[in-house]
């Protein structure tokens, strides 16, 4: 639900945003974050919401344990694979994300497979909402 934007373009049309607005949590997502402060520059403040990825409720790796080179459009995994395939898509809601592919030869016989993805054909990670740097890595 993504109610922070329409909110704040609101009050802008008014002269009437504030420099900061305490929302609740669910309210304060990475997303709203950034667009609060790049459009109306209002600095949104509340609890964001953890991962509910299956890997992170059941001990597996999440996002944050692939480091994303940007630059060169590549991901490294846990265990240090390098992605062979770097796939700019868009989620179910339509948010821009990144899919990286890894090659069968480095993630199918990975002892740390089932703590990355339940998978049965290929090496995918993603996908991803982390947007780009707007400058360097």
């Amino acid at each position: 639900m993504r109610l922070v934007t329409p909110i704040h373009a609101h009050l802008a049309e008014r002269g009437l945003q504030p420099d900061c607005h305490l929302v609740d949590a669910g309210y304060a997502t990475a997303r709203e974050v950034v667009t609060a402060r790049r459009m109306h520059k209002v600095n949104l403040m509340g609890p964001i919401l953890a991962s509910t990825s299956w890997q992170t409720r059941d001990g597996g790796f999440s996002q944050a344990d692939f480091a994303v080179d940007w630059v060169n459009r590549q991901v490294t995994c846990a265990n240090g694979a390098i992605s062979s395939r770097w796939i700019e898509d868009r989620s179910q809601e339509g948010t821009a994300v990144v899919r990286a592919r890894f090659p069968t030869a480095s993630c199918r016989p990975c002892k740390s497979r089932e703590q990355c993805t339940r998978s049965n054909s290929k090496g995918d990670v993603g996908p991803s909402d982390h947007p780009p740097p707007t400058s360097g890595v």
